[in-house]
């Protein structure tokens, strides 16, 4: 099973809460986000795609939202996540596995500026792309054949509207049984939310009678401790389908993503198959026999992604996150 990482917390959480829901029902562009804070979206954006078997980068995107991603020879984009660390005194982010990112800007000769990597210049010849690189530092010019890549799928005003980067801003939890609200939590942070759930689950397990022994208090402080990164800082939407997750540790991950009416889908590469679950993929057992189905809304300057986890007898788990311009 594939899961993002933000949502091992909760994946916690529900597995605890199958054992208690029985006895509850008796009673800047900062390191390289540029674009972000701009309403503008980069008509410049595009994904090229290196069609030449040896080189040693898979594809160039510029994103509408003024960020560049561009993925080394060494990771099946898309099959795996990427995993982006923080380069010290560095303007790009960079990875081990060769995924650079960072803002990029359009100079007066046509060519794209990628800050902290190169600049690139991109030409049209027939239907294919050559695409060449001058790394920031050298006098050597890098050359590429490459096919540019567009979504397949209509582009409604909603997946416009989504063709940018977003910034984290909160985050809430819910839980009910039928008509009884277990808890109903909401929080700035993933850290914050976690310390509130932690002070639920003892709470229930007293109300249950059920000791809160000195392991619960150890793995909770520990999921307190890393909560921050798994927190989902950025989400950066791009017109050619895909999607780039930036945590809070600076890990990122990519997805392919369209619009289902208001529903939000990705691409689950584990099963090959559109999931409406977006975000998680989660156990059906875990809320017996659950199904599950996110929702996106765009207001003004702010996005808010939820997702609702029901179970056959009445359990309904929803979490939402907001996030801005």
């Amino acid at each position: 099973m594939k899961q993002t990482k933000w949502f091992f917390i909760l994946m916690a959480f529900v597995l605890c809460l199958g054992g208690l829901s029985a006895c509850g029902s008796d009673d800047d562009p900062e390191e390289g986000g540029g674009g972000s804070g701009s309403d503008v979206v980069n008509t410049d954006a595009a994904r090229y795609e290196i069609t030449d078997p040896n080189a040693d980068i898979s594809f160039i995107e510029l994103t509408e939202g003024g960020q560049y991603f561009v993925g080394g020879d060494e990771s099946d984009y898309g099959a795996k996540p990427m995993m982006a660390r923080r380069a010290a005194q560095r303007a790009a982010e960079s990875s081990d596995d060769g995924l650079h990112y960072g803002d990029y800007t359009k100079g007066a000769n046509g060519e794209y500026v990628l800050n902290g990597y190169g600049t690139l210049t991109v030409t049209k010849n027939g239907e294919v792309y050559e695409v060449k690189i001058v790394p920031e530092g050298s006098t050597t010019t890098k050359s590429y054949s490459a096919r540019k890549v567009t979504s397949t799928e209509p582009i409604s005003s909603t997946a416009k509207n989504l063709c940018r980067t977003w910034k984290f801003q909160s985050v809430a939890y819910s839980f009910k049984m039928g008509s009884y609200t277990v808890f109903d939590l909401k929080a700035n942070s993933m850290r914050e939310i976690t310390i509130q759930m932690k002070a639920k689950m003892k709470e229930l397990a007293s109300k249950n009678g059920e000791e809160w022994t000195q392991e619960d208090e150890d793995e909770w402080n520990e999921q307190i401790e890393y909560a921050y990164e798994g927190q989902p800082e950025r989400l950066t939407f791009t017109g050619s389908g895909y999607m780039y997750i930036r945590f809070g540790d600076n890990d990122v991950e990519p997805y392919m993503w369209r619009m289902s009416g208001n529903k939000l889908q990705r691409w689950n590469w584990d099963e090959e198959a559109w999931s409406n679950d977006f975000f998680l993929s989660i156990d059906d057992t875990a809320l017996e026999e659950g199904s599950s189905e996110t929702v996106s809304e765009v207001k003004g300057n702010t996005l808010t992604i939820t997702q609702t986890l029901r179970g056959s007898e009445g359990g309904v788990i929803k979490y939402s996150m907001t996030f801005s311009k």
